[in-house]
């Protein structure tokens, strides 16, 4: 993907990445900067149900078992570009993109002699039947896509507060695109079993999000000497837009391709708001007259409101099967398919900066 090369290159043309709006500013000089950044980063907080294996063991003194299959998200280069210029006096506007982009293939077989319930796609009801609900024992091969950029201009002005310690704040606007998609298959039965593609369902999801608001943040950076220095930064994004969201279940097996129906689900919301809380702490290192700058940090974003799976449903995505209906809705579904409204992107990044 365009991002993970992007990442790759500036780990080897550089031999780092780097932080943005959050490094440590050139203080006494004047002219343009440009900071680039890769961070290692987690998908924090998805919560993808993919689906839930139920053990119903009934004999006397057996346990009764519920597991969910989510999204286990590994991590991937993010990256960040700066680009901005700065007065002697301290004050400076900049222009900062950061994105990510990943994918990850969950798969595997049900609990044997007992269900697997689909996470994802309205049931199919048909003929007082609903389908594409479980699997006996089941399958599931799903793919997990996660898509984010963000897009800030921003003016700010550092404040000497002592020798060794200045604070900078800075406002600004920033739009954000945020999009994650969902597909794969369901199968009704385990991948050993002979008639194995036979009751198959092509299952899908999406959620896409868009969101332009103010920005306001504050940044202190402490100097140990002249060669090292430690900052943070803080910042806060009031967001308003919209989220749209899908999914869908279609037969796709040798068995019930062309004998059912496919079902489909679709929701937007053009009134949605949304708030970004981000936090960075970098080990800063100047080099050749403070013409150059290495960094070494953590890096969190909360995304809050922006993500939100309005296809997510309290039946577990089971948009047509009643509630009264105990034999299609596992117990305690319910809480698996809680709404999620937030997401966060972390992790720990090395960085370069220069004064041109």
């Amino acid at each position: 993907m365009s991002l993970r090369r992007f990442g790759i290159l500036a780990v080897m043309v550089l031999g780092l990445a780097a932080s943005g709006t959050a490094q440590a500013q050139f203080s006494e000089e004047e002219g343009f900067f440009l900071f680039l950044d890769t961070i290692f980063t987690t998908p924090r907080d998805t919560d993808e149900v993919i689906a839930i294996n139920v053990n119903t063991g009934a004999g006397a003194g057996q346990v009764q078992t519920q597991e969910v299959i989510r999204t286990d998200w590994g991590s991937d280069p993010a990256g960040q570009l700066e680009f901005g210029y700065r007065w002697a006096g301290g004050s400076m506007v900049s222009l900062t993109y950061w994105g990510y982009e990943a994918d990850q293939r969950t798969t595997g077989d049900g609990p044997g002699g007992n269900t697997m319930y689909f996470g994802i796609g309205p049931s199919i009801y048909f003929d007082g039947t609903n389908y594409g609900v479980y699997g006996y024992y089941g399958h599931h091969d799903i793919v997990a896509t996660i898509e984010a950029k963000s897009l800030e201009i921003e003016a700010g002005h550092q404040h000497d507060l002592s020798e060794n310690f200045n604070l900078e704040w800075s406002v600004g606007l920033r739009w954000t695109d945020f999009s994650e998609d969902l597909s794969g298959f369901y199968d009704f039965a385990e991948s050993t079993y002979d008639y194995f593609g036979y009751y198959r369902y092509a299952a899908s999801k999406t959620n896409e999000s868009s969101m332009a608001g103010l920005e306001i943040g504050v940044r202190g950076d402490y100097a140990f000497n002249k060669h090292v220095s430690l900052n943070s930064s803080l910042g806060f994004s009031f967001l308003e837009g919209k989220i749209e969201s899908t999914s869908s279940l279609v037969p796709s097996g040798a068995a019930n391709a062309g004998t059912l129906p496919s079902s489909s689900f679709y929701a937007k919301d053009s009134d949605r708001s949304g708030t970004i809380l981000d936090f960075d702490l970098n080990v800063v290192w100047h080099l050749y007259d403070d013409r150059y700058r290495v960094w070494l940090g953590y890096q969190h974003s909360q995304w809050n409101g922006v993500p939100v799976d309005l296809a997510r449903q309290q039946t577990g995505g089971v948009v047509a099967v009643p509630e009264s209906d105990p034999t299609l809705i596992a117990p305690g579904r319910q809480a698996a398919f809680a709404t999620r409204d937030s997401i966060a992107f972390s992790g720990f990044k090395i960085g370069v900066g220069f004064l041109f």
